[in-house]
């Protein structure tokens, strides 16, 4: 994922989002730095977003307000109140989907960021997915 600032963005996801750091390795004038979720082993990678036409392109899927990532929640009304009581910017009201619940925030570092909580309902009952 392409953001503004490697420092922010390491504070941001480990501190904020609880991801874990997996690789952190000096290459000059940035880094290689890889995050990890505890929970599934998913990597990301956090790259500046340089050169020009990489923070265009990055400029142009926030202007659309269109997600550089998708999150799952298992609790996304706990997870927004965490975000909140970290002032994170919510970019509206969390909103019902067939299927589950979304919300959509600024990440601080140039991106929209999407956090879904799905929901399989049968017979009138929700069950969580993840």
């Amino acid at each position: 994922m392409k953001v503004s600032n490697q420092d922010d963005a390491l504070a941001f996801y480990t501190s904020i989002i609880g991801l874990q750091v997996c690789e952190d390795v000096e290459m000059g004038q940035f880094r290689w730095l890889t995050l990890i979720s505890a929970d599934d082993g998913v990597k990301l990678l956090i790259e500046p977003a340089f050169p020009l036409p990489t923070a265009r392109a990055q400029a142009a899927l926030y202007d659309s307000n269109f997600p550089a990532l998708i999150l799952t929640s298992e609790d996304i009304e706990a997870d927004v109140g965490r975000l909140e009581s970290n002032r994170v910017q919510l970019l509206g009201p969390i909103a019902d989907f067939p299927g589950g619940r979304t919300v959509f925030f600024d990440d601080g570092l140039g991106n929209v960021v999407n956090l879904t909580q799905r929901i399989l309902r049968h017979g009138g009952t929700s069950q969580k997915l993840y």
